[in-house]
């Protein structure tokens, strides 16, 4: 899932809505619903982690 957000990140998506849509796409196993949770989960453990920033409503690499 991370590197899917990198990715989707360095192609130019930066918020919670483009990239869960993003991860939708590349994981069309996943409901929009759950891409989602999956990706505001991922995204908060990222931040912690220091992989990401959040930046008004832009997420972006550290």
């Amino acid at each position: 899932m991370r590197m899917i957000i990198l990715d989707g990140i360095r192609k130019g998506y930066s918020t919670q809505r483009d990239l869960a849509a993003y991860v939708a796409i590349q994981r069309p196993e996943l409901s929009t619903g759950a891409a989602y949770v999956r990706t505001t989960q991922a995204l908060q453990k990222m931040r912690r982690a220091g992989i990401v920033r959040h930046e008004g409503s832009a997420w972006l690499p550290k």
